[in-house]
């Protein structure tokens, strides 16, 4: 379905002013591709993480349905800069305002969590899906799977079925990254967990 939209938060990928790295190309030429929409912010504390998600749950961004993270992480937590986000402390800044959204954490090991607490942050924000990695993740094979990754969680309504078919079509990067997805309901199996 064209014409959808990503948000993406972004934050820093080292401590120096001029590191380059970003998912903003990749993500340009994707959307341009499908003729989709893109709203791409860097936000590298957890206030900045905080205002701009609050911004996009807001009706304006309806046709933004895709939260793309791109964050360093570990397990159940992202890092921005000098902070750490849990799933729980996310949740907790949106609680009931993701319906019919799907949150894709671009990060090492945020999805290696506990079952429950997958369960609760989809629960307590009320999204359709929250999607992400399990291990310690190479920069440039997560960004070469989001070509196939984004338009899936874009386009696909069953989870558990897209799961499936990104394990039968797509093995490497299932594995090598550790892919997990989870609803209120269901939690899909790890991918070859973080060390």
């Amino acid at each position: 379905m064209p014409n959808q939209g990503i948000f993406c938060l972004e934050g820093d990928w080292g401590d120096s002013l001029v590191e380059r790295l970003s998912v903003r190309p990749g993500l340009d030429m994707l959307t341009t591709m499908r003729g989709d929409r893109l709203i791409h912010r860097n936000a590298a504390t957890a206030d900045e993480f905080e205002y701009y998600l609050r911004k996009w749950v807001t009706r304006r961004y309806d046709a933004f349905p895709l939260a793309y993270f791109s964050y360093h992480g570990e397990r159940g937590k992202l890092h921005l800069g000098g902070d750490s986000l849990s799933l729980a402390e996310i949740a907790a800044m949106v609680p009931g305002r993701l319906a019919n959204r799907v949150v894709y954490f671009g990060s090492c090991g945020t999805m290696a969590a506990p079952e429950e607490e997958l369960r609760d942050f989809v629960e307590t924000t009320g999204a359709h899906a929250v999607a992400g990695y399990t291990k310690l993740v190479d920069w440039a094979e997560s960004a070469a799977f989001d070509f196939t990754l984004l338009p899936e969680l874009l386009d696909s309504v069953d989870i558990r079925k897209l799961f499936a078919r990104l394990c039968k079509r797509h093995p490497y990067f299932a594995d090598g990254l550790g892919l997990r997805l989870a609803t209120a309901t269901w939690v899909s199996s790890t991918r070859r967990t973080t060390e």
